[in-house]
């Protein structure tokens, strides 16, 4: 602003030079003007010729030195107008700068929050994996807990209702073997011939031999009465009887276990006291 302060100073000159004219002119027509009569005068052409001056003699006398002339004064308007251009320029430059840096920050900051928002989704989905197969690992361990209980206590069910067939099969194998062991008792018996020297509460224990056919095979002592003449007729009533018939009934696996070879108390009733 500084360099147009003389121009507006001018402009306020001749715009007040104006209406001083203004109103001076508007005061003026109400003056009465007197009308003179113009006086003629007679021209004639002169020739001017220059004036010559005189020569004069300068004696060792320096001429004096031209002054040098103004030099013009240049135009600032230019240079003022090159220099707010270059201010504009570098201004926008600057503004251009500014916001392509606060663009490249917007961007660099947008850029960090989607790296931490999918660092984040990421730690997310691991953790849901994490605790997925956590749960899957709980419930197959829980599942194979119940599975090991459940064949546990069907182990147990199992063992304890083996027990329980076992413990009625031996009862009832016992009764079929003491009933059987009656039959062949019974049976030597009646082929027994007691001797003179028997007495009350003579008992011999033999060894018999069997066949599933229920044949006897062989027959020996293994603890004796004291008396040989009663141990040798216990051994003769067996081989008298020769065979068992009943004992096909059996099944193979009491006959294998009981009577293939069984020891036989022999120890009758009818004996004299």
């Amino acid at each position: 602003m500084r360099s147009y302060w003389p121009a507006i100073i001018v402009s306020f000159i001749g715009h007040g030079v104006l209406v001083f004219l203004a109103v001076w002119g508007w005061e003026a027509t109400y003056k009465k003007t007197e009308v003179k009569k113009p006086s003629y005068i007679k021209a004639s052409l002169v020739e001017l010729k220059p004036k010559v001056k005189p020569k004069t003699e300068v004696k060792n006398i320096p001429a004096p030195k031209p002054k040098p002339k103004p030099k013009p004064k240049k135009d600032d308007s230019k240079k003022r107008d090159l220099e707010k251009k270059k201010q504009q320029q570098l201004a926008e430059k600057k503004r251009r700068e500014a916001e392509q840096k606060r663009k490249n920050q917007l961007a660099k900051k947008k850029a960090e929050e989607a790296r931490k928002l999918k660092e984040k989704k990421e730690r997310e989905r691991k953790e849901r994996e994490r605790r997925a197969a956590e749960e899957k690992r709980r419930e197959q361990a829980q599942k194979q807990q119940e599975e090991l209980e459940r064949q546990a206590l069907a182990k147990a069910l199992a063992a304890e209702k083996a027990q329980l067939e076992a413990e009625r099969q031996a009862a009832e194998d016992a009764a079929t073997v003491e009933s059987y062991s009656a039959l062949i008792a019974d049976k030597v018996e009646r082929n027994w011939s007691r001797p003179p020297s028997a007495r009350n509460g003579m008992q011999v224990t033999l060894r018999i031999h069997l066949v599933p056919t229920g044949q006897v095979v062989g027959v020996s002592v293994l603890k004796s009465s004291g008396d040989s003449i009663f141990d040798d007729k216990a051994v003769r009533a067996v081989k008298k009887a020769e065979r068992f018939p009943e004992l096909q009934a059996l099944p193979s696996r009491i006959f294998e276990q009981q009577f293939r070879v069984f020891k036989f108390e022999f120890s009758p009733e009818d004996l004299r006291q």
